[in-house]
């Protein structure tokens, strides 16, 4: 509704002034409080997007794509248990595989340095050569360096045990690869070099 303002002594126009309807106090402070709502969920949502936008963010220069590793991951897994099943006839676990290979390879070794190549403690480790010593697959002898220390090594027996193991999962290998096509055994043959450096020191597993 207009309402008309008298004419002043400056001789100006008359303001024209809008009335505003006002509401009853409820209505007024629901509106302001759905306003404030509104406002924080636009915030939220800046932040959230932003938040997505940094994990979905391209991975650092010379990174692999994330999917990318999770495939090299999810194979060397999957290789690695079905080389596992061809020699389950050992009745070793892996950790006993790996600590016979590992003693074959670089022993005899003192406990201690076993434990460290194995990455583990050294109780972990006396553990795991328990069934190995009972087997007769690996033996102990007095450090001619320390007599307060031994030194493990492995027993003919446990060079005949890592022997078939080895052979079993070669085998397992030859056999996969003997279905990959030639382009598919080339790319093989030059990717070893980096899965050797991926695997980082020889197993001789």
């Amino acid at each position: 509704m207009a309402v008309r303002q008298p004419w002043t002594h400056g001789g100006t126009a008359p303001v024209r002034r809008t009335s505003v309807r006002v509401g009853p106090p409820c209505r007024i402070r629901w509106r302001v409080q759905h306003a404030a709502v509104n406002v924080r969920r636009r915030s939220y949502v800046r932040r959230a997007g932003t938040t997505m936008t940094d994990r979905s963010a391209p991975a650092a220069a010379g990174a692999l794509d994330p999917a990318v590793i999770s495939r090299l991951r999810l194979a060397i897994a999957r290789l690695n248990r079905q080389m596992v099943r061809a020699s389950a006839g050992q009745d070793l676990t892996f950790a006993q595989v790996s600590a016979l290979a590992r003693i074959e390879q670089f022993g005899p070794l003192r406990l201690g340095e076993l434990a460290a190549r194995e990455g583990v403690a050294a109780p972990s480790m006396t553990r795991t050569l328990a069934p190995l010593t009972a087997a007769g697959l690996v033996g102990k002898a007095p450090d001619p360096q320390d007599g307060r220390s031994w030194l493990i090594g492995i027993t003919p027996s446990g060079v005949a045990m890592i022997a078939d193991i080895r052979r079993e999962r070669s085998q397992l290998l030859a056999d996969r690869a003997a279905g990959l096509t030639p382009r598919q055994r080339d790319a093989l043959l030059a990717a070893l070099p980096v899965l050797e450096a991926l695997a980082g020191e020889p197993e001789g597993g």
